[in-house]
């Protein structure tokens, strides 16, 4: 005997509507946005979870005692169902709760912005982020609220004497292009750039020479005095400058040259020593065997 195609049809939207309820009652899902941002306004720095970053202490809200402290900013949202009450999450550096921040209850699909703050130290710190730390919420999913990031704070974080000069170079460098930074790239501390053969000015023994230029700021309420400034490619010291005495307030821009094979490699400034120092990732993508010298 045949079954009536009206009872088929009947059964395939029962199927369906079955499914479509499974789904509608999947409990609700913590989630975490892809990055954690650490500092604030246009000079935050962006880190997604299970990467590293390095931060200069020039970033922090406060320095004070070898310690540092930074903003965080990461979201959280709710993949399915609206949770039911608030919940808390935890921020932990190197195995110790730093931070507990209340979380309300959540809108499906729409990220909630968290914003604390944490106490690094110079080196590297193991930072994580815990979601809904004391399971108050019974979650359809349990294995994805736990992300963790490596930030590697560069500097002292100690306050500065204020009748002492304080050295900054807050808004990165500018390589590449011609003598006077036209043409160059403008590339932000703990960010990265690739360098082109357009932007080489010269090339020698298969290494590329850069123009760099940067402008460093006395800060402190005295002046400088004369200091030196080193640039290091990884581990190999590209560039070195004498620089006279700058008055408190007083700025002095610097120009200089550096040879960088092609690649990747790791750009670091240090200003009048290695607790004041800025890096840069750069790779130059870039024949230095056939690169003609810059007119």
């Amino acid at each position: 005997m045949r079954t009536p195609l009206t009872l088929i049809i009947a059964a395939a939207i029962a199927v369906v509507a079955a499914g479509s309820q499974s789904a509608s009652a999947k409990g609700p899902d913590i989630a975490a946005g892809k990055l954690l941002r650490i500092g604030a306004g246009v000079r935050a720095v962006s880190v997604p979870w299970g990467g590293s970053v390095r931060v200069s202490e020039t970033l922090a809200d406060s320095v004070a005692d070898g310690k540092c402290t930074f903003d965080l900013a990461y979201d959280v949202s709710d993949t399915a169902d609206s949770p039911e009450g608030v919940f808390k999450n935890h921020v932990l550096v190197n195995g110790a709760i730093a931070a507990v921040n209340p979380a309300p209850a959540l809108t499906a699909a729409q990220p909630h912005p968290v914003r604390t703050q944490v106490v690094l130290v110079p080196g590297v710190n193991a930072l994580e982020v815990q979601l809904d730390a004391g399971h108050a919420i019974d979650e359809s999913n349990e294995t994805n609220n736990d992300m963790s990031v490596k930030v590697a704070v560069t500097g002292t974080c100690r306050s500065k004497d204020p009748h002492q000069a304080d050295l900054a170079v807050p808004q990165g460098l500018a390589i590449g292009g011609a003598v006077g930074g036209i043409g160059s790239r403008q590339a932000q501390w703990n960010g990265s750039v690739t360098l082109k053969a357009a932007e080489v000015a010269l090339a020698s023994a298969g290494k590329c020479a850069f123009n760099i230029m940067y402008r460093v700021e006395n800060r402190g309420g005295a002046a400088s005095g004369t200091f030196t400034d080193r640039i290091y490619a990884g581990a190999n010291l590209v560039s070195e400058q004498q620089l006279g005495s700058i008055e408190p307030g007083g700025r002095r821009t610097v120009m200089t040259q550096a040879y960088l094979r092609p690649g990747p490699s790791t750009l670091r400034l240090e200003v009048d020593g290695a607790d004041n120092a800025y890096a840069v990732d750069v790779n130059v993508d870039a024949d230095c065997n056939a690169v003609p010298r810059r007119s």
